[in-house]
This record gives structure tokens, C-alpha cells and sequence, in this order.
């Protein structure tokens, strides 16, 4: 046993500090629950809540002011809504509002929504009707409709009908903090606006409809699809079915989060699975270790992203599938190798896409693709099947074609063995030309690459180009820095933990690629800045718990540059789309 007393005193502050470090980032409670959701009926179908009504108002205003949107309701939000509703006196502006649900529509009649309003004064706010409050339900008039006010509280409800009014209950013991999730209750906690979706509730409702459809589709399926390949189409339709009640059986909860501050605009999507699901089975842990950026070249990208699904049962998912595929239709087969090509592939994979090489072959893009795998060399042949698969798409009375070439070893100078493969389309020319100037551009590209192993990596990139395939090499055998940038490091901050995935967009080094081409037609945009410190913008999902969430961020410095280059364009007379 580790005892304390037996390390120096440094060495002791330095272990206990990181094991501290390290639980809270793996045990960080969630933000408490918001008030307002405190008021929301438990038998809530969906809801709609804004967490602060005055904080939202000024982030908005702040966007709008520092971004030149010059957008009047944006300038105050607030004010212009209670303008709308009438509502100007009696509001808690220093509180939150919902919107409920508790029924979904019952053929064309449309639900009657519950609103939830925070009120500071309640005379007041009756006051905006010139009427005086009576006690229990209250009544006014909204454009010749009746509309029902009760207050509870420091909150008012309203609807047009006046037993939802008579019935509601606030719920502040009602756990949703529970019913979206670990990953979703950090999400509820913290986001400026909420959407929430019992899905348990939406299910009911949809399944008879979708089996229905299913029933009837697998009457019809046969008018279209070819005798031959009926047995193909039966297998595609069953897998389909079997993912699909999956999804149906185990949805508990949606969750979307918006968030407005002055870091930028935040989105998250999450979904919680019902406890002993297969998807909830499915997304019960991250990865054991983070993903990361540290094979991939570190230089300007266009795009990079990294994949770790080993805690997923994906693989057997696709090894299902492919055995419920038949043996004997030559579709299925094309198939088959496509899937067994994804289980060999591994499951962490790292991919960037750069601009071309200056001193390298000509090209819209470079991009690097490394698999880490347990077996290179059946990774390696996978990725030889799929690309002699790619060149049997077309069917052959098909003018358009798709050429493959895969050559081993085609690089003998380069002290290891490199296997070479070509993609190339041949389009006819009528087809070109509905693509204007940008048809031989796009169709006259050669999509080949190399392929090579190192240790238990496969590096695969997509140029034929020496230079390239050198640097990706030396990012895999020597460690990349892409991974600890400032830049990702930073974004990484805005994102949840337990990720599966993360991609980040750098419209730096777009902005730049595209100055590149324009500058040879318009020599002044050479004098456009390009900010070598732009933010990317991130996209991330996590996996916790049963439950999945996707974030997209973009932050305020970017759209703050983006728009400090848009006006250096314009001052230079240059015409932007």
C-alpha cells in the first residue's frame, strides 16, 4: 500500500493534488436545476424554458451590438416581447419563463400550451389589462379569446384552456435531471434556453404509425425491387426495422441546450436511454482514454477530427448486419466487403484535411487518415478492398464510371512498403458542364493516395504526394503537438466531458486557402489579414451513462475576426456572394 509519509513532502502535494484534479473532472456534479424548471408539471410532454429572462436579453444585445447585426429586437429582446404580449408590468425580468406541453396533439387539434411567467408583482401585471387580481383563476382577453391566469407563487401560469390552469401543480421535486441523463443534466443546468421531449410519451404515440408503415411498405417493397434482389432488399429492410425499434424501445429523453455568452454560441443535442437498453448498454462509458489529435501533422488544417468508438459494441453491430446479409446477391457482397472494412478499420481513427502542399503535387486538398489497429496488415487489405469495390459502383451500361488502380509497393525509395491506389472519375461531357468551370476541376482530379503501416498505425492519405505522405509518417512515429494547440486546447474547454468525438473547423486556414486562388484574379485581397489565432469551431459527442450528447460551439472571436475581414474586403471594393 502507497503510504503518504513515505514520499517527500513536493511529491506528496504533487499526487494528492492530481487525484483531486482528476475526480472532480470525472465526478463534476451538474449544475443545479434552474428554478423554472422547478414549476414544470411532472407529466410534461415537452417544454420549452429560458433559464434568466434578463441574462438572455443581454447576452443577445451584446451579439447584436458587438457583431453590427444592428437587428432592432435583438438590441432588447426583453422589451420587445413583453411589448408584444402586453406585458410590460409585474415581470421578474431576473427570473425564467416556459412554455409546456403536457399532451401531444390529438389529430388536427392542436395542444393548448401551458405559459409559465415569473411575476414581481402580481397586481401589477393584472394591472397591464386594467383589471384588479381576484383569487384563483383570473380571466382576459388576448385578440377575442379567453385566457386564464392563475398565480402560484412568484410565477404565474396561463392557457387558454382553463382546466390546465385549474390542474397545474408545480413539480420542484420532480427529478429531470434524472430523466435526461448525466451528460443532459449538465446541459439543462447551464444553457439559456432548453427544449425538452419526453420521448417515453412521443414513442407511444409514433410506434403504432411507424409499424404500420413498415407493414405496409414491406407489402408494396416487391412492385420495385427487382425479383433478383428481393432477398437483399427483405435483409436491408429487417436490419433497418431491428435499429430502428431500438431506437423506439430505449428512447427516455431529448434535450437540445442553446447557450448566448460572451465566449460565443453554444448547441447541444442529447438523448438518454432507458436503463437496461441496448443503447443504453450501448453509451454506458467514454473511451478509455481521450480522444486526441496526436498522429495528425501539426500544421494549418481545413478540418480535423478524431473517433474513438471502443467502448461502443459497433463492430458486432456491423458483424450482425453483415451476416444478416444473403451470400448469394451480388449487392450484398458489395456490401459485406464495405462493412468488413469498417470492423477492420479499428476503432480510433484520426483524420485531417490540410491544404495542398506548396512544394507538392497540385491538388484541391491533402488529407491524412491513421487507423490505430491490432492487425495493420488486414486493416491494410480492407482499405484494398473497399477502393477495388468503389470501381464496381457503377453499373456497367452506365456512362459514368468510377476507374480504380491499387499497386503495391510503389515506393521502394521510401524504405518501407508504400502501396499506391488511384480513384478517378470518368463523367461524360454534357454531365461537366452542368458544373460550369469547377466540372473539370472536381471530375478530372486524381482521389488516389498512399498507404502505409507504422507499428499498430495504418496512415492513409489521400494525395499522391511523397512530401505529404513524409509528414504524416513523421506525425505518427514521432508525436504531433496538433493535439495540445492553444487553439483546440481552448475549445476544448466549452465542450462536456466523456467524449467519443471531436471535430474542429478552421476557417483560418479556409479563409486563407480561398485567398490564395483569389489573390492571382484580384491582387488587392493580398492585403486582407488573415488572424493566425482564429478559433476553430468545434463539434463533439459524448457517451456517458446511457446517454449521448452532440455540442457544436462557435466562439465570439471568431465572428468577431470573420467580420473584421469581411469589412476589409468591402473597403477594398471587392464584391462578397
Amino acid at each position: 500500500m502507497l503510504k503518504l509519509r513515505n514520499l517527500n513532502p513536493l511529491t506528496a502535494i504533487t499526487l494528492v493534488a492530481a487525484l483531486t484534479l482528476s475526480a472532480a473532472q470525472s465526478q463534476a456534479a451538474p449544475p443545479a436545476v434552474p428554478d423554472i424548471v422547478k414549476q414544470i408539471p411532472a407529466d410534461a410532454t415537452i417544454f420549452v424554458a429560458v433559464k434568466n429572462l434578463d441574462e438572455l436579453s443581454k447576452d443577445v444585445a451584446a451579439f447584436n451590438k458587438d457583431l453590427g447585426i444592428n437587428a432592432p429586437p435583438a438590441a432588447n429582446l426583453l422589451g420587445m416581447i413583453k411589448q408584444q404580449l402586453r406585458i410590460e408590468k409585474g415581470i421578474n425580468n431576473n427570473a425564467g419563463a416556459a412554455v409546456v406541453l403536457r399532451q401531444l396533439p390529438e389529430g388536427f387539434n392542436p395542444p393548448a400550451p401551458l405559459l409559465i411567467l415569473p411575476v414581481s408583482d402580481f397586481k401589477a401585471f393584472m394591472g397591464n389589462w386594467n383589471l384588479a387580481p381576484v383569487a384563483g383563476i383570473n380571466t382576459i382577453q388576448v385578440e377575442d379569446s379567453d385566457v386564464f391566469i392563475q398565480q402560484h407563487g412568484k410565477y404565474i401560469v396561463a392557457s387558454t384552456i382553463q382546466e390546465e390552469v385549474k390542474n397545474y401543480k408545480p413539480n420542484p421535486n420532480v427529478d429531470y435531471q434524472k430523466r435526461v441523463g448525466n451528460l443532459a443534466s449538465h446541459v439543462l443546468g447551464k444553457s439559456d434556453i432548453v427544449v425538452y421531449v419526453n420521448l417515453e410519451k412521443v414513442v407511444k404515440a409514433v410506434k403504432p404509425m411507424f409499424a404500420l408503415g413498415m407493414e405496409e411498405f414491406e407489402k408494396e417493397f416487391a412492385q420495385f425491387v427487382p425479383k433478383q434482389h428481393h432477398a437483399m432488399a427483405k435483409a436491408g429492410l429487417n436490419i433497418f426495422k431491428s435499429a430502428a425499434n431500438a431506437v423506439l424501445d430505449g428512447s427516455q429523453a431529448f434535450l437540445m441546450g442553446i447557450d448566448v455568452s460572451n465566449a460565443g454560441l453554444g448547441f447541444s443535442f442529447s438523448a438518454q436511454f432507458k436503463d437496461g437498453s441496448t443503447l443504453a448498454k450501448a453509451f454506458n462509458a467514454p473511451p478509455k482514454n481521450p480522444v486526441s489529435f496526436n498522429k495528425l501533422p501539426n500544421k494549418p488544417y481545413l478540418v480535423a477530427s478524431s473517433i474513438d468508438s471502443s467502448s461502443t459494441p459497433i463492430n458486432q453491430w456491423l458483424t450482425d448486419a453483415s451476416n444478416a446479409l444473403p451470400k448469394d446477391d451480388p449487392a450484398a457482397a458489395m456490401i459485406k466487403t464495405a462493412l468488413n472494412s469498417a470492423i477492420k478499420s479499428g476503432n480510433q481513427t484520426q483524420t485531417a484535411i490540410y491544404p495542398p502542399h506548396p512544394r507538392g503535387i497540385p491538388a484541391l486538398f491533402n488529407s491524412v487518415t491513421v487507423f490505430n489497429t491490432k492487425n495493420p496488415d488486414e486493416t491494410i487489405q480492407s482499405l484494398e478492398d473497399s477502393i477495388h469495390l468503389a470501381g464496381k459502383l457503377a453499373p456497367d451500361e452506365s456512362e459514368f464510371k468510377i476507374l480504380t488502380l491499387y499497386k503495391k509497393d510503389a515506393l521502394k525509395e521510401f524504405g518501407r512498403r508504400v502501396d499506391h491506389y488511384s480513384v478517378r472519375f470518368k463523367v461524360p461531357a454534357e454531365a461537366q458542364k452542368t458544373l460550369g468551370n469547377m466540372g473539370p476541376l472536381v471530375f478530372l482530379q486524381d482521389y488516389g493516395g498512399f498507404i502505409t503501416k507504422s507499428n499498430k498505425s495504418v496512415i492513409m492519405t489521400s494525395a499522391a504526394d511523397p512530401i505529404f505522405l513524409k509528414e504524416a509518417v513523421n506525425a505518427v512515429e514521432k508525436g504531433s503537438k496538433l493535439d495540445n494547440s492553444a487553439q483546440i486546447t481552448e475549445m476544448r474547454k466549452n465542450l462536456l466531458p466523456h467524449r467519443m468525438m471531436e471535430l474542429y473547423i478552421s476557417p483560418a486556414t479556409l479563409l486563407g486557402h480561398v485567398k490564395n486562388f483569389a489573390v492571382l484574379a484580384a491582387p488587392e485581397v493580398a492585403d486582407i489579414n488573415i488572424p493566425r489565432d482564429m478559433p476553430p469551431m468545434a463539434l463533439s459527442m459524448s457517451a456517458y451513462k446511457g446517454g449521448v450528447t452532440t455540442q457544436f460551439f462557435v466562439s465570439k472571436k471568431m465572428m468577431l475576426q470573420i467580420k473584421k475581414i469581411v469589412e476589409d474586403a468591402m473597403s477594398l471594393g471587392i464584391e462578397l456572394p
